[in-house]
């Protein structure tokens, strides 16, 4: 899984690359599921508009995967200051995703 050089490539389908990397992580990943506490979108990442509802990524052992850190991971307290508005974000920890 390569890191995404911008959002514009990571549009859509967070879901698809969660499960994946879950699967290939196999016992003790989870999912890291990101909403808002309010409104409807979560914000800006590092600086750039989303338009994100939510955003799920694979977590193991305190660090998380997505095409924003790419294979090499990155701990779960930095990839939470990824996203701008992260006192306003639910970030929680699952054995099962239920964003769609």
């Amino acid at each position: 899984m390569s890191k995404a050089r911008s959002l514009k490539v990571i549009e859509n389908g967070c879901e698809v690359v969660a499960d994946r990397v879950v699967k290939s992580l196999g016992q003790g990943a989870e999912y890291l599921q990101i909403t808002p506490k309010f409104g409807r979108f979560v914000g800006n990442v590092n600086g750039e508009f989303s338009g994100w509802r939510w955003h799920v990524a694979a977590m193991k052992n305190g660090r998380v995967f997505d095409r924003l850190t790419g294979k090499a991971g990155m701990l779960v307290e930095d990839y939470i200051k990824l996203f701008d508005d992260h006192l306003f974000l639910d970030f929680e920890q699952t054995t099962v995703r239920t964003v769609k």
